[in-house]
């Protein structure tokens, strides 16, 4: 999926009186008897809680995740204290507060009380809420049933071949979680390792068990984690937020996930229980390149440990066309491959606006076959970056399960480190002023990932 920011407001008649440098220029517009949903946002934000965090060692992955997510949530009380407060005392109940980005989020907030808030010195700046519209991947027609052969993806980056290595490997012990539409969980490629409980949040409707209303989850999930020859790591277990509905993401849903694959809850969402927090998490989703919105929580997840994955984005051939958060420094962005390794022209280009080479790497995501969501048995063909995006979850899980000690720069390594570079297809068009025979580049990235080098690297590496 790849999306595109919108802003919506409701505008009446006679607007916010002497306008504050903190307040957005959209809901400066904002006028009397409008209302908008916002963001509001905090001084130092987390950077200076992660900052602090990054010079600590832990014992295990639990105090790391424990630790971290206490740290945010005593900065965001601080922080908050005072605005809470007065939400409190204006009988504003329908607002939310998030310790992952220390941001506060008020449904239907209006003229005054925006005004109001952004008066708070702690107050850093009142944003709009963003909501994403999808475009969707594409969907190919077909009546082909592969039988549970292994799919062409899975051959290509050799990921079969791990699983026969000595000792086996398929992604056993480690957690694959997924920001997206939800997931089918009762699909025979997906049933059996579903983590169950603290697997599961719907921040729009509070469902009690997984589902997917668009079968885009499904579909990706299938790809890094299902059975039945469809999944790169079929021994790895799956756990799912729907940040996303049928047509789009609101950003207060988005962040709602974030939290929840850092500090996992109850479908309710109470009993936090961090131990319960994924390894890898796998975000087939992305906004307009340059945007932020995300990155508080990438840069949390990647405190606590957790490796972010991000599809590249599908506004290709156009360079500088790199998605956000994908286009994050640290992040791992995948760029879209098809079967003769050839790049696929809507796989997004970089360079981010950032300016990093983006996609970090490339794997198979044309017509890769993989679970639907519309039957417990049904199979179908879906491309885009979304669907290259869980081909790299998948060896990062492969890379964990391996050592599980591993940090997100070494699992960045390892990926690097098998890419296949002399087979691919190119065409010297160049972006960046990089063409795209020269590595890395912004259209393949690296290379396009090889799972056997990938792990048989760090097999000899831990031998050592």
């Amino acid at each position: 999926m790849y999306l595109k920011l919108v802003v919506t407001l409701c505008l009446i008649t006679g607007g916010i009186s002497a306008p504050s440098a903190k307040v957005s220029s959209s809901l400066q517009a904002i006028r009397k008897g409008g209302k908008a949903n916002i963001f509001i946002s905090f001084k130092d934000g987390t950077s200076t809680v992660l900052k602090n965090l990054g010079n600590r060692s832990y014992a295990t992955r639990e105090d790391q995740l424990n630790d971290v997510s206490y740290n945010l949530r005593i900065n965001a009380n601080l922080s908050q204290a005072n605005v809470i407060s007065y939400l409190h005392h204006q009988n504003i109940e329908d607002f939310k507060s998030y310790w992952i980005t220390n941001q506060i989020f008020v449904k239907e907030a209006d003229a005054d009380h925006i005004k109001a808030l952004a008066s708070f010195s702690e107050v850093s700046e009142i944003t709009p809420e963003e909501i994403i519209q999808l475009k969707p991947s594409k969907v190919t027609p077909t009546n082909t049933d592969l039988g549970y052969e292994v799919t062409w993806g899975i051959k290509k980056i050799q990921a079969d071949e791990v699983w026969g290595m000595v000792g086996g490997n398929r992604g056993e012990r480690i957690i694959v979680g997924g920001i997206d539409s939800g997931v089918r969980h009762t699909h025979e490629a997906l049933a059996q390792n579903y983590v169950g409980e603290y697997g599961w949040y719907d921040p729009y409707q509070y469902s009690e068990i997984p589902s997917d209303i668009s079968g885009h989850g499904t579909h990706t999930m299938g790809t890094a984690v299902g059975g039945k020859g469809i999944g790169v790591a079929p021994g790895a277990k799956w756990m799912a937020c729907r940040g996303c509905d049928e047509n789009s993401c609101s950003m207060s849903h988005l962040i709602s996930c974030g939290e929840f694959m850092l500090c996992p809850t109850l479908v309710d969402g109470s009993h936090r229980d961090c131990s319960k927090a994924p390894h890898i998490v796998n975000n087939a989703w992305g906004g307009p390149p340059g945007e932020k919105i995300f990155h508080r929580v990438v840069d949390s997840w990647i405190a606590a440990g957790i490796v972010p994955i991000f599809s590249n984005g599908n506004s290709g051939p156009n360079c500088y066309s790199a998605s956000s958060p994908g286009d994050h420094p640290l992040v791992i962005a995948v760029g879209n491959t098809d079967v003769d390794d050839s790049l696929y022209i809507g796989s997004s280009r970089g360079p981010a606006k950032f300016g990093e080479i983006k996609p970090d790497l490339s794997a198979p995501g044309t017509d890769i076959y993989s679970a639907k969501h519309t039957d417990d048995t049904a199979y179908g063909l879906q491309t885009g970056t979304s669907m290259a995006c869980p081909h790299v979850s998948g060896v990062a899980a492969l890379l964990l399960s391996h050592n599980g000690n591993l940090t997100l720069s070494e699992v960045k390594d390892y990926l690097l480190y098998g890419n296949e570079q002399s087979g691919l297809k190119k065409t010297k068009n160049e972006c960046g002023d990089v063409p795209d025979n020269i590595f890395p580049n912004n259209h393949f990235g690296n290379g396009r990932i090889n799972a056997l080098k990938s792990v048989t690297k760090l097999v000899e590496d831990t031998s050592l």
